[in-house]
């Protein structure tokens, strides 16, 4: 089990118990805004004399010095910003995405929103990406609560966001979209190729520019806050899902040059606009995460810090890499089983440890500004545990019923809404796999923790993907192209568009033989076959002449 996973499953122990006692609160703000720029390690942007203006801010207000992605691909991040689930790992989905969100919650609480995205072609713009404006960067594109109904016309034009400061009509959720030439990931415009520190220096004057603005404004100085993140590390930055990011708040009720070392992610700048916007209906993710208060010191004086050692009850050995959590971070053991909890508010604290195959412990003390406190934990081991989860279709989400899921030699099958469960499996990791007949086989890994289930969840297809590279003679990348896909099963013809990069891809389409046509003025046609098999990719590259 990872460790943010172990975490959700603490929390949800000991949340409600410590949440009335001794939980930091969120202020009450009436404006949260969040910028999401891309795909940008921590290391390239903190301290970057290329970013003058973002350095400026993290010295002026506060920074998440420990804060990592969800995942990998920008969508799922945009997804764990909105939903609390990271719903896809496949940028060109086309699905709605209907599970609880933060316009479902914003709406009954008489809280207006709006997405201001730039380079959006209208307002209410749902559709597929018009570079460089890119629609897997606007989660609300996609969600069911939005994209077929009224809501989309708060979907705009980023230009709206100015005329709104200007009229004192800023709204009270703030999802701000930058495109691709100013987001970090692409060249700046004009630029067909450029060094890393000038697509950060552009990124850094666009804020400067569009985001100054905003927070300065009288009603965001009055009562606003804002997170500025990264959706993703690079690619080879696993670590806890998307790798380190930079992360910043600002407003003025954050503490000055404030420096958190707590674990965040995603979920928890989720559960804080929820919390300052007065929302106590929290929906995946949030649920279980932590709020960011700690940087507006809603406890008054310095934090302090607890440390100590979690070890076996029976034979008082330290358990490695136990987990030890409480409402503002969490921490793991070293091979010995000691662990320091830092930047604790002072007050008292409900700490929680658990370890795979244990009973967690709880235990609360009172945390002295500047000052470290003592707290042991030793842990019951216990014996067995369950797997449960649920199938679905990766295509659609319809539940999948009949799939056989088997782990360690036990074995049962999903009922009609999807669900599994596997009881009483000895404590240790497994490999659990679901396969059907007629649909592709999916294999996970889990940890069962003594007393306690854990969750599986898997998304079977009867379909495939075709997906490559646009490229001339020379090898350069062809961005705009246009990729006709037919043949199989569907019905009329599939036109995808090669992106900025070149890369085309069909999306989740029925398994069968189809021809892929690629046309682009200046350049002559080009038609391949490619044959689509249940749950891969197939890799179609094209060389236009």
């Amino acid at each position: 089990m990872s460790r943010k996973s172990l975490f959700l499953l603490l929390a949800a122990l000991f949340l409600a118990a410590s949440a009335s006692a001794s939980a930091q609160t969120m202020p009450r703000l009436e404006h949260v805004a969040i910028v999401v720029d891309e795909n940008q390690p921590y290391s390239n942007v903190v301290g970057n004399s290329a970013m003058p203006y973002l350095n400026g801010l993290i010295q002026q207000y506060g920074l998440a010095t420990n804060y990592y992605a969800d995942g990998h691909f920008s969508l799922p991040n945009y997804f764990a910003l909105t939903t609390g689930e990271q719903i896809t790992h496949d940028d060109g989905f086309t699905c709605a995405a209907t599970v609880d969100n933060i316009v479902r919650q914003l709406l009954p609480a008489g809280k207006t929103w709006k997405v201001y995205a730039e380079s959006l072609p209208s307002v209410g713009y749902t559709g597929g990406d018009q570079y460089p404006y890119q629609k897997h960067h606007n989660p609300f594109a996609y969600i069911s609560d939005v994209k077929d109904t009224t809501q989309k016309s708060n979907i705009v034009p980023l230009t709206q966001l100015s005329a709104d400061i200007a009229n004192n009509a800023l709204p009270n959720y703030i999802f701000i979209v930058p495109n691709d030439q100013s987001n970090s990931h692409d060249c700046p415009p004009g630029m067909s190729s450029c060094t890393n520190n000038q697509k950060l220096q552009y990124a850094d004057s666009w804020l400067q520019s569009n985001i100054a603005p905003l927070i300065t404004s009288p009603a965001f100085q009055a009562s606003g806050v804002l997170f500025l993140t990264w959706d993703e590390s690079l690619a080879t930055d696993t670590v806890n899902g998307g790798g380190h990011v930079a992360t910043v708040v600002v407003g003025t009720q954050v503490q000055p040059g404030y420096r958190s070392s707590t674990l965040y992610q995603h979920d928890n700048i989720l559960r804080s606009a929820l919390e300052a916007l007065g929302i106590t209906q929290y929906f995946g993710g949030a649920r279980y995460a932590s709020n960011m208060a700690e940087f507006f010191g809603s406890t008054g004086g310095n934090p302090g810090s607890i440390s100590g050692v979690v070890s076996n009850a029976s034979t008082g050995s330290g358990i490695a890499n136990a987990s030890v959590s409480y409402y503002g971070g969490s921490t793991t053991c070293d091979a010995n089983g000691n662990y320091t909890l830092s930047n604790v508010p002072a007050g008292s604290v409900t700490v929680t440890a658990g370890a795979t195959g244990y009973q967690s412990s709880s235990q609360t003390l009172t945390v002295t500004a500047g000052a470290n406190s003592a707290q042991n934990f030793q842990l019951t081991q216990l014996s067995t545990g369950g797997i449960v989860g649920r199938v679905t279709n990766i295509s659609n989400g319809a539940a999948v019923a009949s799939v056989t899921v088997t782990a360690g030699g036990a074995t049962t099958l999903t009922d009609t809404s999807g669900n599994y469960t596997l009881a009483n499996l000895p404590v240790g990791n497994y490999s659990v796999t679901a396969t059907k007949s007629g649909w592709g086989t999916q294999t996970r890994t889990a940890s069962v923790t003594a007393g306690a289930n854990t969750t599986v969840n898997f998304q079977l297809a009867t379909s495939g993907v075709i997906k490559g590279t646009l490229t001339d003679a020379s090898g350069a990348l062809i961005a705009g192209a246009t990729v006709n896909i037919t043949g199989g099963v569907i019905a009329t013809n599939k036109n995808v568009t090669s992106s900025s990069t070149g890369v085309y891809s069909s999306g989740w389409i029925p398994v069968g033989t189809y021809t892929v046509t690629v046309t682009k003025s200046g350049y002559t046609t080009q038609q391949k076959t490619a044959s689509v098999t249940t749950g891969a990719t197939t890799t179609l590259n094209f060389t236009l002449q």
